[in-house]
């Protein structure tokens, strides 16, 4: 006993972190095996900052901050080598998802010191963190090619550093705030209003201070580097910063009343996404922004994330009617009692009202909470308030109209998932402190539900299976896989192996994605006209250089061609984005006690 017990004690204390380590490989492989980013209605229109940055003259259509898209582009070079007609959609996906994974895990220690800024205890930070893994709003902002999980990765080194100065006043913790802050603010038009309207409400005195003398240095040097990076942007997009393509389907403004408009009776008989062919019920809770939450938050209600590619396909019926016994050979669960006719043949409903019960249980606390702790509006309420009011403010036409009146997505809690994130975790702290006792239960029946609404369990599926053993060979945790996954012994007890052919992950050689990959791409006919509008005058034509059919042979272009135009690459927001990483080094030495000689040098760099 006396041996055992310092042992437990040790290892006790590290199951938050285990907690922690397991949820982010879960959630990361999860988001690599099942999303296809490319995939994404969306990715095509931001694909030519992918173009420009690797070597072809295109033209880009929006002002976004390039930053973001250049390191992306920057991941998709590092593996020419590997790539062909075939695997270029995997490739160009696990790229994407890298990235964003990079900056997710930038986002997470920022929360962390932020919350132990706050005072929460470190388990239950990071049993919060580990929530907020399997958190929709995050699960989305992980696989999409949008900037808004560099909004993420930014924000809570922001709020903390800002925090800091409250305690402190040192003016020192404003200035290492400066390279998220920067990053965040340059890096989307509705990220910055989201953003300066959130931080200027929240630390409105702070903000006051940059007119007085001694803040003066502090408040030119924000404007020069905003106007610095947004010169570099022009230059590099030829667009202003809130430049976007006209599209007529957006042309519109919202009714004034949309922002308290409710719709239950919508809410309750359409929470499935109507496509336009069904015109009477296309729009009916596009009108209400509470509809829009309550739908979206946790449950994708517009079918771009859980409702679509492998999430969305082979789902399983767990529930069947009839004379069989309790469970049957297929793992389905004999029921005929109270809304059975609701679980056996139209489960998709009750994945959608899960989300609903979610979403409602979530904007309930936050309102509880902000009320009961009014010091803590800021964490719970106010980032909800300030990601409504701004993109309010937008569907209502300013400074362009921007709404959609079948659809309602202007709306999206995707919008202001980084500010989302900052409630999720401190809610889920506060949960987390109160029910000490149900910690565990709360996390596994919290995770297990949202598996349920993106799609679990599936049916058995050899298709699906050699799909995610050949997705396997592209991740960065190939290896790591094959032994705690694919041949593990507990997994095909859990779920029934549907890998008939029982076709291995090649982590070198990609063996396996050769042989399904190139057989499935043979089918093709590259002559067709389907292509052929790729190429004008043997170049990439730049109308279409964006579309998914050409992107091979842009590839094939930038490999052949010697004498590629120069991309203008983002330097001085480069230099920011090295700043801030320097600066979160600084930070984290202390808490992981990094060499302090390391420390040291950085200090000086700085300086």
């Amino acid at each position: 006993m006396y041996l055992t017990h310092p042992i437990m004690t040790i290892l006790k204390k590290r199951i938050p972190q285990v907690c922690l380590l397991i949820g982010i490989y879960l959630s990361q492989n999860w988001i690599n095996f099942f999303y296809t980013s490319p995939r994404n209605p969306d990715f095509s229109k931001y694909y030519d900052y992918i173009n420009y940055f690797l070597g072809l003259d295109v033209e880009i259509d929006y002002g976004q901050n390039s930053l973001y898209y250049f390191l992306i582009s920057q991941s998709i070079k590092n593996k020419f080598e590997i790539l062909t007609y075939a695997n270029l959609e995997i490739v160009i996906s696990f790229s994407v998802q890298n990235v964003n994974f990079i900056f997710y895990i930038i986002g997470l220690c920022g929360l962390f010191k932020f919350l132990e800024h706050k005072q929460f205890s470190k388990n239950v930070i990071l049993l919060s963190l580990t929530l907020l893994c399997f958190f929709p709003q995050m699960l989305i902002s992980r696989t999409l090619m949008k900037p808004e999980i560099l909004a993420f990765g930014m924000i809570g080194w922001t709020i903390f550093y800002f925090e800091k100065y409250i305690q402190t006043y040192e003016i020192s913790n404003l200035y290492k705030s400066l390279p998220f802050f920067l990053i965040m603010i340059n890096s989307k038009a509705s990220i910055a209003g989201i953003v300066a309207f959130y931080f200027l409400i929240s630390y409105f005195d702070i903000f006051k201070k940059l007119f007085q003398k001694e803040y003066l240095i502090l408040f030119f040097i924000i404007l020069f580097c905003i106007l610095l990076i947004q010169v570099e942007n022009y230059f590099i997009t030829n667009n202003y910063f809130n430049e976007r393509v006209y599209e007529e389907e957006y042309n519109n403004k919202a009714p004034f009343d949309i922002l308290y408009k409710f719709d239950y009776k919508s809410l309750i008989s359409n929470p499935l996404w109507i496509d336009k062919t069904n015109i009477e019920n296309y729009n009916k809770n596009a009108n209400s922004v509470l509809n829009i939450l309550l739908l979206d938050t946790f449950g994708d209600y517009f079918d771009q994330y859980f409702g679509s590619q492998l999430f969305n396909s082979s789902r399983k019926d767990l529930f069947v009617d009839g004379e069989v016994e309790l469970i049957n050979k297929n793992r389905q669960i004999r029921y005929n009692g109270p809304f059975s006719a609701l679980l056996v043949y139209q489960l998709d409903y009750v994945r959608k009202y899960v989300a609903i019960i979610f979403s409602f249980a979530f904007y309930i606390l936050l309102i509880f909470y902000s009320i009961k702790n009014k010091e803590h509006k800021k964490y719970l309420i106010l980032p909800l308030a300030s990601g409504v009011f701004v993109l309010y403010i937008n569907s209502l036409g300013i400074p362009s109209n921007n709404f959609n009146p079948f659809k309602g997505d202007t709306f999206k809690p995707f919008y202001f998932s980084f500010l989302l994130a900052i409630s999720f975790v401190f809610v889920s702290c506060i949960l987390l402190e109160r029910f000490k006792k149900f910690r565990f239960l709360i996390i596994c029946f919290f995770i297990s539900l949202i598996f349920f609404i993106g799609g679990h369990p599936k049916a058995v599926n050899q298709a699906i299976s050699e799909g995610l053993v050949v997705r396997n060979e592209f991740s960065s945790l190939c290896e790591i896989n094959n032994i705690f996954i694919f041949d593990n012994y507990i997994f095909g007890v859990v779920h029934e192996n549907a890998n008939l052919s029982n076709i291995k992950s090649d982590c070198n050689e990609f063996a396996s994605s050769k042989k399904i990959l190139n057989k499935k791409f043979l089918r093709e006919d590259v002559n067709q006209d389907y292509y052929k509008k790729c190429i004008n005058d043997g170049s990439i034509s730049k109308e279409h250089s964006n579309k998914v059919e050409c992107r091979m042979f842009s590839i094939n272009e930038i490999r052949r061609t010697s004498d590629l135009p120069t991309p203008l690459y983002p330097y001085f927001s480069i230099t920011v984005l090295f700043l801030s990483i320097l600066i979160l080094i600084i930070e984290l030495s202390e808490q992981f006690n990094i060499n302090i000689f390391l420390k040291s040098r950085i200090h000086k760099m700085l300086k």
